[in-house]
């Protein structure tokens, strides 16, 4: 998708009619409040991120300081520059119609709500710019309102296997695109200079992080909800919403129903999709249940040409950053490996630190609160192991139960990564299909590209930082 990254501009997303006629009747009235046109904007992804891309974009602003919040962006483009924008947008009414049109608005009213859960839940946090949470929670999912806009035949079968289905996002988007929604988003959040949070968010291990955490878990919240809490992985966004906010359960539901209840009053078209309340673990312990195992319904499958394309990548070198990544990228696409990460070696202290992901970009229960305690002490006793290891079922280190049920696999691989005589970290891989076990070939396919990965490093490790 690296073409569509540089080809499209903000102003192909189409902004909904309805939010483009109440933005014009605030304009014209006889008092303009910042805050309702900020409002009017956190209910159409497509009018904010015109607003916020415009908005920074403003010559001359004040020690070149970011816009961060829709009210700023109001603020900064003044009721001029906002009747200008009404004036150039187009409507997604006018420009799609049937099934595109259906999905387009669909997409639009889900990151809306997780803008709206992401605000809510940023106020009962205390954070002291909830605006900027909610603004990340919006345009989160910017990939899939791309795509949609643009007509990209492959997303209709992404959003069957998504809603219909209930396969994991990262998953169904290997199979139906062959490439990353996440990326995608994450690459076009930068092109579009878009803020910080915004781009930050879409990045999987910043879900240490609890300010993007909460715009990512807002997102899970929203899809669980458009899909009748039937997704395999919504009790663990639950705990994990529970867990980051310091709520009960009861008291997070009285929340997420309070502001489902306002945002559908506000946009009618999610009652189109499959929400409905969030019952309490009492009333339904399976949405709620942590453990939900998740069945994946096929095999990532293995891509010479993609582990070509890595190996040729490794070889022509490059910084740590490039190489970590090419490195990830060829054995998740090239070895059909679900979920690779590499944790990073502090020097001084052996201690690990998530640094890269991928294939886990909607699990930040994984990206995040996987990786606490015994995961990670697990993993730093590996740090000095001579080569690939084992860890679970038919490996030399147990994997206790606790973790393989958290993790949601019985087994997975790792590898200290090295350069020279110093180890940076650890590389992560697993698959969750147990019909696609990781058998013997997998794993010497595994160790040899990391093992290339680390003779690469050490032979250039006079130009790396």
């Amino acid at each position: 998708m690296g073409q569509l990254t540089a080809l499209v501009e903000p102003g192909r997303l189409p902004v909904l009619a309805r939010s483009r006629e109440r933005l014009r009747g605030l304009l014209a009235g006889p008092e303009t409040s910042r805050q309702r046109m900020a409002a009017v904007l956190l209910d159409d992804p497509a009018l904010a991120l015109q607003a916020l891309h415009r908005a920074n974009a403003v010559p001359h602003r004040h020690f070149r300081t970011e816009i961060a919040t829709l009210e700023d962006a109001v603020h900064m483009l003044g009721e001029r520059g906002l009747a200008r924008l009404l004036e150039e947008v187009v409507e997604a009414e006018r420009e799609l119609e049937g099934n595109r049109l259906r999905a387009y608005r669909h997409a639009l009213a889900r990151g809306a709500l997780a803008g709206a859960l992401a605000a809510d839940w940023a106020a009962c946090g205390r954070d002291m710019f909830p605006a900027e949470v909610a603004a990340a929670a919006l345009l989160h999912t910017l990939g899939e309102f791309v795509l949609l806009a643009v007509g990209d035949r492959r997303i209709g079968r992404y959003l069957q296997l998504v809603y219909l289905h209930h396969v994991l996002p990262h998953e169904a988007d290997y199979v139906a695109l062959s490439d990353s929604l996440g990326t995608l988003g994450y690459r076009l959040a930068c092109r579009w200079a878009l803020p910080e949070m915004v781009r930050e968010s879409m990045r999987p291990h910043n879900a240490a992080h609890s300010r993007p955490l909460g715009a990512m878990l807002a997102n899970q919240m929203a899809r669980d909800a458009c899909s009748g809490w039937r997704h395999p992985f919504s009790g663990r966004d639950l705990w994990l919403a529970s867990e980051l906010l310091e709520l009960s359960p009861d008291v997070l539901t009285r929340r997420v129903n309070r502001v489902l209840a306002l945002t559908r009053e506000r946009l009618p078209v999610l009652a189109e999709t499959a929400l409905m309340p969030l019952p309490t673990p009492a009333c339904a312990p399976a949405v709620w249940d942590l453990r939900a195992p998740y069945q994946a319904p096929f095999c990532l499958a293995p891509r010479a040409d993609e582990l070509a394309r890595c190996r040729h990548r490794l070889e022509c070198g490059g910084g740590e950053e490039r190489l970590l990544t090419t490195l990830l990228y060829g054995l998740h696409r090239g070895l059909g490996l679900n979920r690779v990460a590499f944790f990073a070696c502090a020097p001084d202290d052996r201690t690990l630190t998530p640094r890269l992901f991928v294939g886990s970009e909607f699990e930040p229960e994984f990206n995040q609160g996987g990786w606490r305690h015994r995961a990670r002490t697990l993993l730093e006793g590996l740090l000095d192991a001579p080569g690939v290891v084992r860890v679970g079922c038919g490996g030399t280190v147990t994997l206790p139960d606790e973790l393989a049920e958290r993790l949601g696999v019985d087994a997975f691989l790792a590898m200290p990564l090295w350069r020279g005589g110093v180890v940076l970290g650890l590389i992560y891989a697993d698959r969750r299909c147990v019909c696609c076990h990781l058998d013997a070939g997998i794993e010497a396919r595994f160790a040899a590209l990391v093992m290339r990965a680390s003779e690469i490093l050490s032979r250039s490790s006079g130009e790396l930082s």
